[in-house]
């Protein structure tokens, strides 16, 4: 962005008169002939009429710069994109594992109860298989909505800039459950 508008400033400059000066000395020996010789000038260039090759190199400067500017607009947009993607990622993961925390709860209590009434002679024995089948489907939801949440959680880490390892803490805590 910065080199674009310097493109425009020097496509500016080089319409406009400009002005140096010089100086030059020498020497030349060749033994028994010797000369020395020295120049001093000035130069002054008015450019008067270029064929309005100026005003195109500015306009082709300044639509470089306005490019670069939509680049630049674009791709911070894409980043708060991501970024927002990724949070709401996490959110979604959050709930997803909540619930699913909750299926495991009540298929428990459901496997706990089946297995009651078969102790009790009230049950048959396909209903306590069938509960320990839905708790065991529960169990591999959880699992999965977990490992869904932390690679949201990575996602979102990276999308913001920050892979250290206090964003895996939270999984951690839950290992320990």
């Amino acid at each position: 962005m910065l080199a674009q508008q310097a493109g425009v400033r020097s496509a500016e400059a080089a319409g406009k008169p400009s002005f140096s000066a010089f100086y030059g000395a020498q020497r030349l020996d060749n033994g028994s002939l010797a000369s020395t010789s020295s120049s001093v000038g000035i130069n002054l260039t008015i450019p008067i009429f270029t064929g309005y090759r100026n005003t195109y190199q500015i306009a082709a400067a300044q639509t470089q710069a306005g490019l670069a500017a939509a680049e630049r607009d674009r791709v911070a947009n894409q980043v708060a994109l991501d970024v927002w993607r990724a949070y709401y990622s996490v959110k979604s993961e959050t709930e997803a594992d909540s619930r699913s925390a909750d299926l495991v709860e009540s298929a428990a209590a459901a496997e706990k109860l089946a297995l009651g009434r078969y102790q009790a002679g009230l049950g048959i024995l396909l209903d306590v298989l069938s509960a320990q089948a839905n708790l065991a489907q529960a169990r591999q939801t959880q699992l999965q909505t977990r490992l869904g949440l932390r690679v949201a959680r990575a996602q979102l880490a990276q999308a913001i800039g920050d892979l250290s390892w206090d964003w895996l803490e939270p999984a951690q805590q839950e290992r320990k459950r």
